[in-house]
């Protein structure tokens, strides 16, 4: 029993009697087409992770940059720091557009800094 592919509620028994079919195709199947339907497939999962994830990504971002200046949505700031928080961000959103990692020099003081910060927040704790 065989369904024609055209018209699957269609069935015959005796196909092979009516069609001469070279069976030789059997040993070498063209394979082409599966390989055009998963790029196709794997090009819409990359546009939709895109499309979902790309405005999430920008929002955190801003979100991150914002926070490490101390500076809420609707605070006003100082044009100096306004230039100075649209540069990080355009610097980190470049580095994201181009799958490079962000990374950024932090001087010793500052690291210092933090360290003697994270210390003292974990001894509070304690």
């Amino acid at each position: 029993m065989i369904s024609n592919p055209l018209d699957p509620s269609v069935w015959s028994d005796t196909i092979a009697d009516e069609i001469d079919i070279d069976f030789a195709w059997l040993d070498n199947p063209d394979y082409s087409d599966e390989f055009v339907r998963a790029r196709e497939r794997l090009t819409a999962t990359m546009e939709h992770h895109v499309e979902t994830q790309g405005p999430r990504e920008v929002n955190r971002i801003v979100e991150e940059v914002c926070a490490k200046h101390g500076i809420a949505a609707e605070d006003e700031t100082d044009p100096a720091v306004q230039k100075k928080i649209r540069w990080e961000i355009s610097r980190r959103l470049a580095a994201h557009a181009l799958g490079l990692p962000y990374v950024e020099d932090i001087p010793g003081e500052e690291i210092v800094a933090r360290l003697k910060a994270a210390s003292t927040k974990s001894g509070d704790e304690n």
